[in-house]
């Protein structure tokens, strides 16, 4: 082991390190801080500027700028986060402008803009002008650009380096962590050099990914002996110059660019010939592709040198050097070039070589006879890019192949894994979702009849919700201009324009100033949040508040506004404006009816911190966690899914029992909204101080059994290396368990490579961090791991490891270990019947690796173990680990873990309880399949229990004589069971009685007693019939939370079940009494005529008449459409009157 030195994430931009384990972003901080050290050692004094706005794949930078300010600071770095990325591009502008001013402080200003493809475009005009007038000899710019050429976290798919071209700025294009750091320093160069803007162009696979890399420092690059230009290239006060401009700017300063590029020599042949017959031309992402690709193939270095094939990496895509692709084209028959997206570096290749002396093949996007080659749409990987290589060298250089032992097999078997393709249809997906508790749950509904605008930010994810009438969105800041547009031309009178803070901040508000303008009738809704949580939680800038809002919109022009807030009482310390309206947010509903109907622009600000946000500052103790928490009593619910379609909440699971589905509160994701509670059912309770089960008795592993230490197992030879992927639900630890075995590898001394496909999934969707461990000093790995190349899937949700991206790397040969209990997706919330097809799942990829998955309860055993399932992918880690799939020593993994702060010592407990797991093995709670008579007998138990024996025995009868009746035609019973299931249903109509021995006959308190730890004071919610008042907007009573003593009050009514449906019954009167009365009776008369009759040919339309009931669910308002229809279906069945003997 030739280093063990951990580079912890706080000391990620400290220059100096031999070796550091680093990630793009980490590394983008590290830039200003080298750069000013170099310039000290030119003895320069220099300081340096950032700004720009944050955007996928730059997400983070900004946080990881403030996280060094200190450092920055010394190096004299100033970081300004940019309101908006035009206003940031000129003030980095600004910075050049140091010479113009008397008694500068510096001998220049380095300049760095950062924002993601849509902030390039935003920011065109300020680019040209800037790239135009030039940048100090001292100074110089780089432009660092994110683009996301598959739009997976943007509204648009986008190639910014097209876009710099045309705008005259080059470009540079790392295809690693390490050349980040090498290409902004020679950046910087650069454009001191040519007097240009420089464009650094990173992508998910290198801003996103973490290495471990070699900290030396190129601290010197040449400057080539072009003859001076008149004037000089860089900056100077000028007016009237915009055609001189122009000239130096193509005439001198683009060469320059190419000279500076050729004289460092940034673009080299870097594997296989020096002077290749067929040259494959590659840059950025697309690089380790192509060496993957050559790998897959059987081409190694010896292979490729005999075979005449080279590798050309290119550093500057723009302006490609002509005389640096002149010398790679002397010998070359063919330039193959791959690259993402449209073809940049092709086309200006075919330019730059039309009308030469020699003149190769080009080939790329298209083969020799204009065929489709690579796609100029979709993303490229290593085993497409296999069979474009395979192809060309088959087409046009067959006898090639013999210089290439291996080569027609290893592309056969390339031809049969893409003929796969990316196999079936998932069988089920997990799309990203509001958080549990997030504002945007409840904030971006809208009344019945009314439609909402879409916008930029989490609560653009309103368009997956079909209820709420979403309109989709444009560009950002531009959130209700189009329907500024449209509304004139429409009977719709008015819609809602959902518009996030930070948005409003960044430019939204010059859309609210041009619908003031236009006199446009809309709403915009205005999500105050407190944090941009689409890219990590940042502040908005410049400190926004409510009161700052208000009185801005007001000045503007807008009409009505209105405050909405999850706690009003919190404006006694922040005033709004005089006359402000302020109401809790649970008056949305009745101020949006009221907003619909004004005319002009009106404004509603919906006032609640983000969920994510608030979990983090609970954590660190900066905003108080409120002592309570919401339980469902799972006897009293239905499974109606009214508290889902209430609060839209992901912390609300399905909770599946012998009688039927259930509802759940996910303690471990709950997020104290407590919006799930005005769901209209009795079963919500909250407790105030309590305490989980397991959270209060925690023991820290020490690495035993009761029968001595744990075992160690014998662990895979690494050979050339592993590869890892894990599936799991963004938000759940999935980049942490990545990031662990990262830095455990790292201790090792190996080569590491991560990389994390999160983006808008880390919202509740289905995310993956790809590991990739090579021996130091080897080829950069491609970012993710290729077709069939994953040695160990760890599946912590097994929809996510179902998903066609993770699949495609799983082979015969994979070991796949996961968790069995799959949490519900964002679709249960919209169908509360939705399942998970679990064993389908297991199937499926029990058939790609070849054996069956190895799955544990992983959340169920964390529970147990830390008291939180967020543990349960570091538990699987452990499972993992001891059954021998990863290669790492305990020791490294063990320093990993205390390296992950504040939770390294539950990380270690569950770690060490996943090990346990797979040496003791897991004790599961399956039991055999329960029998028709095992449910009869439960259920008549506690049908006697319910009311009395009788009623007990007429259930009990039912069910044998149409047991009776349908034996010749039904083995399977299931008629039988289905009238059981639904006969019981409907006998245990849940009454006042029925409730209230729901809660007292201890079964309550047991579940009270499993969950919690303490439980000192319980409210529960309900609408009692004879004292809830009745809401004048929906017209259904409101939910009243009573305290602990109903539940003694709730002992005595149970036991006045006798009273049920006689004369002294006080609440059997009542229409919804009387319905579910009705509804049993006539259940039972049709059934009986059903099995009289019943035929073969009549069983189908039996059964499906017997399962009607069980979607009857729910109380009141709630249920009364369905248990209405039910009726009518039932009467046509039997006949009028059939049941009035209950009425």
């Amino acid at each position: 082991m030739s280093d063990t030195v951990l580079l912890q994430a706080d000391e990620a931009s400290r220059p100096g390190d031999e070796r550091v384990l680093l990630s793009g972003r980490e590394a983008l901080v590290r830039f200003p801080l080298v750069q000013s050290e170099l310039d000290q050692r030119r003895g320069l004094h220099t300081a340096g500027y950032i700004s720009g706005y944050r955007g996928s794949p730059l997400g983070g930078y900004d946080d990881a700028l403030w996280a060094a300010a200190a450092r920055l600071g010394k190096a004299n770095v100033i970081f300004h986060p940019g309101i908006n990325e035009d206003l940031a591009l000129t003030a980095v502008a600004g910075t050049q402008q140091l010479a113009f001013l008397p008694d500068p402080k510096f001998d220049g200003v380095f300049g760095i803009w950062y924002g993601k493809g849509p902030g390039v475009d935003r920011s065109g005009d300020a680019i040209k002008h800037a790239n135009l007038q030039g940048v100090a000899p001292n100074g110089g710019i780089v432009l660092i650009y994110g683009d996301d050429h598959t739009g997976k976290s943007s509204t648009t798919a986008h190639q910014s380096d097209l876009t710099l071209a045309s705008w005259g700025v080059p470009t540079l294009y790392p295809s690693s962590v390490s050349e980040i750091m090498e290409m902004s320093l020679a950046a910087m160069a650069m454009s001191r050099y040519s007097g240009l803007l420089v464009g650094l162009k990173l992508v998910n696979e290198t801003a996103e990914a973490t290495e471990a890399v070699s900290a030396a420092i190129r601290s010197e690059f040449v400057v080539p002996d072009l003859p001076p230009v008149e004037g000089g290239v860089h900056i100077r006060p000028e007016i009237l110059a915009t055609q001189v401009q122009d000239v130096r700017l193509t005439r001198h300063k683009l060469p320059r660019a190419s000279a500076f590029a050729r004289s460092n020599r940034l673009d080299a042949i870097t594997f296989g010939a020096g002077r290749g017959r067929l040259v494959i031309v590659t840059a950025g992402k697309a690089y380790p592709d192509v060496l993957a690709a050559l790998s897959i193939l059987g081409i190694d270095e010896t292979v490729a040198v005999d075979a005449g094939i080279a590798v050309f990496k290119v550093a500057m895509i723009y302006p490609l050097d002509p005389s640096a692709l002149a010398d790679v084209s002397a010998e070359a028959e063919e330039l193959l070039f791959v690259e993402e997206k449209r073809p940049h570096m092709e086309a200006q290749a075919a330019t730059l070589l039309y009308g030469s002396e020699h003149r190769p093949r080009i080939t790329g996007k298209t083969d020799g006879d204009g065929h489709p080659l690579l796609p100029s749409d979709l993303p490229l990987d290593p085993t497409s890019v296999a069979l474009a290589l395979a192809a060309r060298i088959g087409a046009a250089f067959p006898g090639m192949t013999d210089a290439m032992p291996g080569f027609r097999a290893a592309r056969a078997v390339v031809e049969a894994r893409s003929a796969r393709g990316s196999g079936p249809l998932p069988l089920a997906v997990r799309r990203p979702a509001f958080c549990p508790g997030c504002p945007h749950n409840l904030s971006t509904k809208v009344p019945a009849g009314s439609s909402g605008g879409t916008g930029i930010g989490c609560h653009g994810m309103a368009s997956f919700h079909p209820e709420r009438n979403p309109i989709p969105m444009g560009h950002m800041g531009a959130e209700g201009a189009n329907w500024i547009g449209l509304s004139a031309f429409t009977a719709t009178p008015h819609i809602f324009q959902n518009l996030g803070d930070g948005t409003y901040n960044h430019s939204g508000s010059l859309a609210i100033r041009a619908a003031v303008m236009t006199g446009t009738t809309i709403t915009y809704k205005i999500l105050f949040n407190d944090a941009v949580a689409m890219t990590g939680g940042q502040a908005v800038e410049g400190g926004l508040t409510v009161a700052a809002i208000v009185a801005q919109v007001r000045a503007e022009g807008v009409g009505r506004i209105v405050v909405l807030s999850e706690y009003p009482e919190r404006f006694r310390d922040e005033p709004l404006p005089a006359g402000t309206e302020l109401y809790s947010r649970d008056q949305l509903a009745r101020v949006q009816a009221e907003l619909r109907e004004a005319y002009g622009v009106t404004v509603l600000i919906y006032d609640q911190i983000c969920a994510a946000e608030k979990r983090r500052r609970r954590k660190i103790g900066v905003l108080a966690d409120p002592d309570q928490r919401t339980f469902i009593n799972a006897l009293v619910c239905e499974g109606c899914g009214d508290c889902s379609a209430t609060s839209n909440c992901l912390a609300i699971q399905p909770l599946e029992t012998e009688v039927g589905r259930k509802r759940v509160i996910d303690q471990s994701a709950c997020n104290k909204d407590f919006s799930c509670t005005a769901g209209f059912c009795p079963s919500f309770v909250t407790i105030e101080g309590a305490v989980l089960r397991k959270q209060s008795d925690k023991v820290a592993s020490k690495g035993t059994t009761a029968s001595g230490p744990l075992p160690d197992p014998i662990l895979p030879p690494f050979g050339r290396g592993f590869d890892l992927v894990i599936a799991g639900i963004g938000g759940t630890g999935v980049v942490t368990v990545g990031a662990l075995i990262g830095r455990a590898a790292r201790i090792e001394g190996y080569d590491v490579h991560l990389f994390d496909m999160t983006g808008l999934s880390q919202k509740g969707g289905a995310v993956t961090s790809h590991v990739r461990i090579r021996p130091w000093g080897s080829a950069v790995p491609a970012a993710k791991v290729g077709a069939g190349e994953a040695q160990l899937v760890l599946a912590s949700d097994l929809v996510a490891a179902a998903q066609p991206d993770v699949l495609a790397t799983i082979d015969a040969g994979t070991r796949i270990v996961g968790s069995d209990q799959t949490v519900a997706t964002a679709g249960f919330q919209l169908d509360r019947d939705l399942q998970i097809p679990e064993e389908a799942i297991t199937v499926r990829l029990a058939a790609m690796a070849g054996r069956v998955p190895d799955l544990i309860p992983a959340s169920r055993l964390a529970l147990e173990t830390v008291g939180d399932a967020i543990a349960a992918n570091m538990l699987l880690l452990g499972y993992a680990w001891q059954l021998g799939t990863v290669p790492l020593a305990l020791e490294s993994i063990a320093k990993g873990i205390e390296r992950s702060g504040r939770a390294a010592t539950a990380n270690r407990a569950a770690f060490d309880a996943g090990r346990r797991a797979a040496v003791e093995g897991v004790i599961t709670a399956e039991s055999e399949p329960q029998t028709l008579d095992d449910f009869v007998t439960a259920r008549a138990a506690d049908l006697g229990r319910y009311w009395n024996g009788a009623y007990s025995k007429r259930y009990v009868d039912l069910i044998a004589m149409v047991r009776g009746h349908a034996e010749r035609f039904d083995r399977e019973n299931d008629l039988a069971w289905a009238v059981a299931r639904s006969a019981y249903k409907l006998m245990a109509y849940k009454d006042e009685y029925e409730v209230a021995r729901l809660y007292s006959d201890g079964r309550f308190r047991a579940a009270i007693e499993d969950t919690f730890a303490r439980a000192p004071k319980i409210r529960v919610h309900l609408a009692p019939p004879l004292m809830a008042r009745t809401d004048p907007r929906t017209g259904h009573p409101r939910k009243i939370a009573f305290g602990g003593w109903i539940l003694h009050l709730f002992g005595i009514l149970s036991a006045l079940k006798h009273l049920r449906e006689g004369p002294f019954d006080p609440f059997g009167r009542t229409k919804e009494r009387r319905l579910e009365r009705t509804l049993r009776d006539t259940f039972e008369a049709a059934m009986r005529t059903s099995a009289a009759n019943l035929t073969a040919q009549r069983l189908k339309d039996a059964i499906a008449l017997a399962k009607a009931p069980l979607d009857v669910r729910g109380f009141g308002h709630v249920k009364n459409a369905s248990a209405t229809a039910l009726l009518d279906r039932l009467e046509q069945s039997v006949g009028p009157n059939t049941a009035s003997v209950s009425q």
